[in-house]
């Protein structure tokens, strides 16, 4: 059975994925606090500053996938409205299984 993606919701998508996208990146932040508290400890600067940055760049990371990822579902809505969305086949799992046995 084959199904067409007429449209896509670009606000709730990209925060999907923006959030997602962030939690992963939160493993930079542990690593930017260990850092920081390395640059406190030993009056380096740039350990510090380091440190920051990579507690700072998930909300960055969360801020410009929303962002990107708006514009391109919005490009998307406009491009399948024209020429037809994204086409895919489907099977129900349980016909699938009925025909293995």
């Amino acid at each position: 059975m084959k199904k067409e993606i007429k449209s896509i919701d670009g606000k709730q998508t990209a925060r999907v994925v923006a959030i997602t996208g962030a939690w992963f990146s939160l493993i930079l932040s542990v690593v930017g606090v260990v850092m920081l508290v390395f640059g406190i400890t030993g009056k380096d600067e740039v350990l510090k500053f380091t440190g920051m940055l990579y507690i700072l760049m998930p909300l960055w990371y969360l801020v410009l996938v929303y962002i990107f990822s708006r514009v391109v579902y919005w490009i998307y809505n406009k491009v399948a409205k024209e020429f037809g969305g994204i086409v895919v086949e489907l099977k129900d799992k349980d016909s699938r299984d009925k025909n293995e046995t």
